[in-house]
């Protein structure tokens, strides 16, 4: 997966609901997509997307997704870079980004998603301005952090239902 699918895909789910009509903004969306990863490492071992992620002023980000979205400024962005396909995402990928958003994205601002990560002991505080933030160090700091502790809040059934499989791992809809 590249981090632009990941990032269509909250885009998208953040637009389905009635928490963010406005849009999610660059800021809080490269958030997302650094506890993505995080989770991703946390869970499975693996990361979710190879992009690097970089440690800028305001956190984590990934260059690619920042600029493609950057026209946006501070606001919402009103409408994915392309088209999302879920049917092509693995149940392992809908799994972590549907868990990313419940835990992150719906009750969270930008500007607290940017402290979480400006905490000492984060990845982002560990590496130095403009360089690119290991996945190493992001998996030893999920292993420790554990970003995810598998809320469950209401996620629309268009994305994925709530029944999982014996691993866990969301079922996804064929409907």
């Amino acid at each position: 997966m590249k981090a632009i699918d990941a990032a269509n895909f909250f885009i998208d789910l953040a637009k389905s609901g009635s928490d963010e009509d406005d849009g999610i903004s660059n800021m809080k969306l490269n958030k997302l997509l650094f506890f993505a990863q995080a989770i991703s490492l946390q869970r499975y071992g693996r990361p979710l997307f190879d992009d690097p992620i970089e440690a800028w002023t305001h956190g984590p980000v990934v260059p690619s997704v920042y600029h493609t979205f950057k026209s946006n400024g501070r606001n919402g962005i009103p409408h994915t870079y392309g088209k999302v396909n879920r049917e092509s995402m693995s149940a392992y990928e809908l799994a972590v980004l549907v868990d990313t958003y419940q835990e992150y994205g719906r009750d969270y601002t930008a500007g607290y998603l940017r402290n979480l990560t400006h905490q000492p002991g984060t990845p982002w505080s560990q590496t130095k301005a403009g360089e690119t933030i290991s996945v190493n160090l992001i998996d030893e700091w999920a292993k420790v952090a554990k970003p995810s502790q598998r809320t469950q809040r209401h996620i629309p059934r268009t994305f994925i239902n709530r029944r999982r499989n014996d691993h866990g791992v969301p079922v996804v809809d064929d409907e």
